[in-house]
């Protein structure tokens, strides 16, 4: 039977010519045993899509989900080794954020090293712009956060549409009275899956290029240095 998978994309605007190309090409040629679909949401917010994408998968009965980031521009070759870890829970992709100074979404486990089969490695937390993640990791979490409910009114419905928030947008105290932090729906999606007993895979051979001011290829020395970094400066999951 064929692995049912999702292609789930935030839009806000107008879709680029290499996300199409992709997409295309994604179609033609689908990773081997897997059956693929697509969905988009044009949200306000991106925890609101990722909300309502996963909501999409688990109402459809799809098996995973890939979050596909459309200013991310993966290769075919990508897409099939994402979809070749299939059984892992939660596997993430790795790219530099659009900033001027070479920096990685991605915090390691100091203890962790690579599969020697899958070449995953344990981490604590990553970006999830590209992204497979298992539907059971989604129920889990639906299951043990019943308080994380809410209604949400949709462009064009008549009464509003039933969600969870899996991926919450948080402000958070680094410490007692000090500044607060804005941290996204990948940390909160992934405070989450940890308390409900996973955690995320990132495959280092997965670096996507990113649009915006980094330049690729990416030198490896600093490829594996960052490996080690602090993701914005944030605190450890618990």
């Amino acid at each position: 039977m064929k692995r049912r998978i999702l292609i789930a994309s935030p839009v806000k605007d107008a879709f680029p010519a290499h996300y199409v190309k992709a997409i295309v090409e994604l179609l033609m040629n689908p990773p081997p045993g897997c059956g693929l679909g697509l969905m988009h949401s044009r949200s306000g917010g991106i925890h609101f899509a990722r909300d309502q994408m996963a909501d999409y998968a688990l109402k459809h009965n799809y098996d995973e989900t890939i979050f596909w980031d459309i200013d991310l521009i993966p290769s075919l070759a990508m897409f099939h080794r994402l979809c070749s870890h299939d059984t892992a829970d939660i596997v993430c992709g790795f790219y530099a954020k659009k900033d001027p100074l070479t920096h990685f979404n991605v915090q390691q486990i100091t203890s962790a090293t690579p599969d020697p089969t899958t070449g995953l490695i344990e981490v604590s937390r990553c970006a999830i712009g590209f992204s497979k993640i298992n539907s059971r990791v989604f129920r889990k979490i639906i299951a043990d956060t019943p308080d994380r409910a809410y209604n949400l009114m949709n462009e064009g419905e008549s009464r509003p549409t039933p969600y969870h928030q899996l991926f919450p947008s948080e402000l958070i105290e680094s410490e007692p009275g000090k500044l607060r932090l804005y941290l996204g729906e990948d940390y909160g999606f992934l405070r989450l899956a940890d308390q409900s007993g996973f955690r995320p895979l990132l495959d280092p051979q997965l670096l996507v290029p990113h649009l915006g001011e980094c330049a690729f290829p990416i030198d490896t020395d600093v490829l594996l240095k960052a490996l080690a970094e602090n993701w914005r400066q944030t605190p450890p999951l618990p």
